[in-house]
């Protein structure tokens, strides 16, 4: 009996210790969403006084380059969430030191063939003419940013393997400080190269390497304090481990592609069936809701790495309930957003960008409707994601993408504007309907004397 009273004050100090480590998570996470929204508020001015609006211009086309190719790393970042969380959970370091081994080992390989082929190729484009740059004074500096944001990318694989790796251990308040610190950093760097270095390359430099230096110094940081006994090392290297964690990326990259899919072809299909001018008025009260569900969603991040720790010591009555209890602060929270923006979204709107893109009633329903769909979809995703259970996810979320392109061409060609935002979340809907009956399953298989086995069916994403 007293063997029994300690394992239950022993799961209780774990589940608190879990639970302050996700607040911290998520309140340094919101202070630094906050700080980066500022900056980026900041940087507009700043940038355009100091190098103009057509560097500037070919800045941000190279970011939005750099942000696409990050998926080169094969999801193999998003697969060691939950396996070291879930080893961790195990009180396993052997497991996580071959697991992030062979993810960083992966990475490292990725990173150097894409900075290989950054030297030797891409010289031999017309980054100008591809640019549309028509300065002949900016030219040479065209070219060397090109290469500079080649080498930024492969240099940023394994420096978000690392950061990602801070949130498997449920420290990602670390990475969040030193992220901070980063923002601040580049602000204070970007105003001396406005002022002393105006040109395209210490732009990039500035803007694309900041942040990547300071996720390896918080690496740097834990490595030498608080992690002395993960340390990555070629002698821990297996082969198996890394061709799990490419199969299991592989799932995570074809998801992410669906994703992409149901939430960002509504520009395209809109371009179509009404002209680049309806584009505009769409996107506004398009990216005014998606700021809001990246800012309300920040908080769920650390719940992903919490739940696989929680499943790596088979702690499921926990996850089910910090589960339903996510689920409803994330609805009332969408449904107060889409209330807000249905009543208050005109008004802001027209002081934001001008009347003239204000949108119609309809619209505004569409929108508000979004709202809570996606991030539904969001909490259903995250406990699985922890489970690895991702083949239905994958599945379901392919079928959407395809579903969403046709529904947007069908119900807006019926009813315009609305109808493509309704076609999006219906799409999404209905991805969210068999994805929760996959969740409701697992979770009954969780509490069935045979979910110790669990981690040991042959799917393509088994964990560890």
């Amino acid at each position: 009996m007293k063997e029994s009273h300690e394992e239950a004050q022993g799961h209780q100090a774990e589940r608190a210790a879990l639970e302050r480590a996700i607040r911290l998570a998520a309140w340094i996470g919101l202070l630094g969403r906050g700080l980066s929204l500022t900056a980026g508020v900041l940087v507009l001015p700043i940038a355009l006084r100091g190098v103009g609006s057509e560097r500037y211009g070919v800045w941000l086309t190279l970011a939005s380059a750099m942000a696409l190719l990050k998926t080169l790393d094969l999801g193999v970042s998003s697969a060691l969430i939950s396996q070291v969380a879930q080893a961790s959970g195990q009180k396993d370091a052997l497991s996580i030191r071959r697991l992030l081994s062979a993810a960083l080992s992966v990475c490292i390989l990725l990173a150097s063939a894409f900075a290989l082929v950054t030297l030797l190729a891409l010289p031999w484009l017309p980054w100008s003419a591809l640019l549309q740059v028509h300065n002949p004074a900016l030219r040479d500096e065209v070219l060397r940013s090109v290469l500079i944001a080649g080498l930024l990318t492969a240099f940023s694989l394994p420096a978000a393997l690392l950061d990602r790796f801070h949130q498997s251990l449920q420290e990602a308040h670390i990475a969040g400080r030193f992220a901070i610190a980063g923002t601040l950093t580049m602000m204070a760097a970007l105003t001396a190269v406005a002022h002393y270095a105006p040109t395209l390359p210490a732009l990039v430099l500035t803007l694309g390497g900041t942040p990547i230096l300071f996720q390896y110094l918080a690496a740097l940081y834990a490595f030498r304090t608080r992690w002395r006994h993960l340390r990555p090392a070629w002698a821990m290297l297996e082969l198996g481990v890394s061709r799990k964690l490419l199969r299991t990326g592989a799932m995570y990259v074809l998801i992410q592609l669906s994703a992409v899919a149901v939430w960002q072809t509504d520009n395209l299909v809109v371009s179509q069936l009404f002209g680049p001018s309806a584009v505009t008025r769409y996107s506004v009260s398009f990216q005014l809701a998606t700021t809001y569900v990246g800012l309300a969603s920040l908080w769920l991040a650390p719940y992903w790495p919490a739940f696989a720790e929680a499943f790596g010591r088979k702690d499921y009555l926990w996850a089910r309930r910090q589960w339903v209890k996510i689920l409803w602060i994330s609805q009332g929270m969408a449904w107060l957003g889409a209330l807000g923006f249905f009543l208050l979204g005109p008004w802001f709107i027209t002081h934001w960008v001008g009347e003239a893109l204000v949108p119609s009633l309809g619209l505004r329903s569409a929108v508000a409707a979004y709202l809570p769909t996606i991030l539904f979809c969001i909490v259903l995703s995250t406990p699985l994601n922890a489970m690895g259970s991702l083949r239905g996810m994958a599945i379901y979320g392919s079928v959407a993408a395809i579903l969403n392109i046709v529904l947007s061409l069908w119900l807006g060609s019926h009813f315009g504007l609305p109808g493509v935002c309704w076609a999006t979340s219906l799409s999404a809907a209905g991805s969210a309907l068999m994805v929760g009956l996959e969740l409701r399953t697992r979770f009954r298989e969780l509490h069935t004397p045979s979910a110790s086995v669990i981690s040991s069916r042959k799917t393509h994403e088994a964990p560890l």
